[in-house]
């Protein structure tokens, strides 16, 4: 089909599903077609454009790669702004280039000043002629000022602003964010709060006649005019508009045993094993392949003592790499519920000076993706935890260097996979004794783990011999308590 015929379709108010295929190409090909859409009767009346079911969507929106390309055809189709706002315009030059909300906004309609509804399964994208990339999910609602401002009564926006294409700027009741050239995320819940999390560049946030900047990888909250710092969430457009009153009563819940879910753990056995043997298979709640059984570690912390067994797991003992494999034997559905992971790990000569050496735990597929690792790697001294990577122990994308050195003494590792954030807390040597984490973790990885076994890893890059660590008291459990068991101190 060529441009003829769909625009044809456009004016006659019927569009097939491959009449908005052709769209979505002119929107990254063609800027021509950008401003001959602009003078069709749906550009110029703000009416909707009917199209076929939407297909599921398999992935994000669009790349972002192909966002800024749309952007800047916008950008040349020159005087198409002036062309959609010229006095008589019934709508601004805001066009929907891809749509998750069946019936109620279409591919290729053009969005006409003033305010609409998003249900709670609706997710659109949309255009404006200023060059700005919008993307909202529902439930909310939403108001066209013009080009270059919006104004968001409630629900998620992300928005991928160029700098060199003008300012673009986002209101809400609480207050106004002004885009300097960025992508950043605005959550606006029913709770009357604005939450604001910058992910590149900058913005500038007014509210209660203050006004502040946020940069990469900071965020911030508004309520009743005050501003105050928030935790970055990377994957904030991700999760559900009222995500802090969800995490809020899942924490209640965990506090009331007579509302909330009973704790849970799960642990390995090895009791019945003697230094030098092979773990048993069936441990627990774990199946274990490979490591060797040695004398176990204890670990005491602000007069407490952990609660531990005789008996350890040692890995990296042959040539290379050597690792000991955990595969849950009955899966718990944690649904948006956090699960913390907690063991202890010591290396027999953490000064060994051999950079490819490396120790700890990896998140592992079945087809052996090292999805996320934390320990000791031959990439960084000391503690660090990275994201995927088919090699052990060697960095894709380093996420935070922990820079904790080991030294000579056993460690405590904690995790917090909290799937409701998407977001890995991890903590090293936290104090005993606390009904619930410290308040600041001493890294964050922005995603959860996909894994299907854990591995307890230790080795070297280079086969050049083996490199040792003990783990011990491995423990998966419901809360920070049931992964941090205790003993009194004698």
């Amino acid at each position: 089909m060529n441009l003829e015929d769909a625009l044809r379709k456009i004016d006659n108010g019927q569009m097939s599903e491959e009449a908005a295929s052709g769209l979505r190409e002119w929107v990254l090909d063609e800027p021509g077609a950008l401003e001959r859409l602009a003078s069709t009767p749906a550009a110029t009346s703000g009416s909707a454009v009917e199209l076929a079911p939407p297909r599921p969507r398999q992935g994000p929106i669009l790349s972002r790669t192909q966002l800024g390309i749309a952007g800047l055809l916008l950008l040349a189709a020159g005087g198409l702004s002036w062309y959609a706002l010229r006095p008589g315009a019934a709508a601004s030059f805001v066009t929907i280039y891809e749509s998750q909300a069946e019936g109620a906004f279409k591919i290729g309609q053009v969005i006409p000043r003033g305010r609409h509804d998003l249900r709670p399964e609706d997710e659109i994208a949309m255009v404006f002629s200023s060059g700005a990339r919008v993307e909202l999910k529902g439930p909310g609602s939403f108001e066209i000022i013009d080009e270059r401002n919006m104004f968001m009564h409630e629900g998620l926006l992300k928005a991928r602003v160029d700098g060199r294409l003008g300012p673009f700027q986002v209101e809400t009741p609480e207050g106004r964010v002004i885009d300097l050239g960025t992508e950043f995320t605005v959550a606006r819940p029913r709770n009357g709060s604005t939450e604001v999390y910058v992910d590149e560049g900058s913005v500038r946030l007014e509210a209660g006649g203050k006004d502040r900047l946020l940069f990469e990888r900071e965020a911030a909250l508004v309520v009743a005019g005050e501003m105050a710092s928030e935790d970055y969430l990377k994957h904030r457009f991700e999760t559900p508009l009222d995500l802090h009153e969800i995490a809020s009563a899942n924490a209640r819940a965990a506090v009331e045993s007579s509302t909330g879910t009973p704790p849970w753990i799960d642990t390995w056995e090895l009791s019945n094993s003697k230094p030098g043997d092979a773990p048993p298979v069936e441990s627990g709640a774990f199946e274990i392949r490979g490591g060797v059984v040695t004398a176990g570690l204890t670990y005491s912390s602000g007069g407490y003592n952990l609660a531990t067994s005789p008996h350890a797991i040692m890995t990296g003992s042959t040539l290379g790499d050597f690792e000991c494999s955990l595969q849950v034997r009955s899966h718990r559905s944690a649904g948006t519920e956090s699960r913390y992971l907690s063991f202890l790990m010591r290396l027999p000569d953490p000064d060994h000076g051999i950079e490819t050496a490396y120790a700890g735990l990896s998140f592992l597929t079945e087809s052996r993706w090292e999805d996320f690792f934390v320990g000791d790697g031959w990439f960084k001294s000391g503690l660090c935890m990275h994201e995927g990577t088919q090699e052990p122990g060697e960095s894709r994308d380093l996420e935070s260097p922990l820079g904790i050195p080991l030294g000579n003494k056993t460690v405590l590792v904690v995790l917090r996979i909290d799937p409701l954030k998407k977001v890995t807390d991890v903590w090293i040597d936290p104090p005993l004794g606390l009904a619930t984490p410290p308040a600041n973790a001493d890294g964050r990885w922005q995603d959860v783990p996909k894994f299907d076994l854990l591995g307890l890893r230790s080795g070297r890059r280079v086969h050049e011999g083996g490199y040792t660590c003990i783990f011990d008291e491995f423990r998966m459990g419901s809360d920070w308590r049931s992964v941090l068991p205790l003993e009194a101190s004698k």
